[in-house]
């Protein structure tokens, strides 16, 4: 069996990625590693908006700790624009019967909105979290989340599809 180049169809994604670096009023705040190479911009340090013309995969990793290890975190993706929740949820336990935070394992959010999504000429959205029990602190690094080895940088990554 053979395969001719004609026949081969592929389709251009392109990808832009945040480094989160804390949490203000309950949203995750970020910046830039880089320069952008998709339609996205960020008006704030807690929002993100996408263009009219393309689909978008948001994928954001949630990152926290507590040192008493007391507490859970919720991440959604909210919809600022049409005030709605969208995508699905994620929950990051922090809790002593679950050990060092450094163990948990990767909990991300997670959103598809489809060009036809978008009514207007774009929708802002951002990562809204709620904690539950004790203090958590969203505070990141370069190196991990407060400094700690290993426990990775959290990220939101949002992939574009021209439509």
């Amino acid at each position: 069996m053979s395969y001719l180049a004609a026949a081969i169809i592929t389709t251009e994604l392109k990808t832009d990625t945040w480094r989160q670096t804390g949490v203000s009023s309950g949203h995750i705040t970020y910046t830039s590693v880089g320069s952008s190479d998709t339609s996205v911009t960020a008006p704030t340090t807690t929002s993100f908006r996408l263009p009219t013309g393309s689909s978008y995969y948001i994928e954001a990793s949630l990152g926290a700790s507590n040192t008493s290890k007391n507490s859970t975190v919720l991440g959604r993706v909210y919809n600022i624009t049409d005030a709605a929740y969208i995508g699905q949820a994620a929950s990051l336990c922090i809790n002593t019967s679950h050990g060092f935070e450094a163990k948990q394992g990767r909990r991300v959010v997670r959103a598809l909105v489809l060009d036809s999504d978008i009514t207007g000429s774009y929708i802002d959205i951002r990562i809204e979290v709620a904690v539950t029990g004790g203090s958590t602190t969203f505070t990141t690094t370069t190196s991990g989340i407060n400094n700690i080895s290993g426990t990775g940088v959290p990220t939101i990554k949002i992939i574009e599809l021209p439509s």
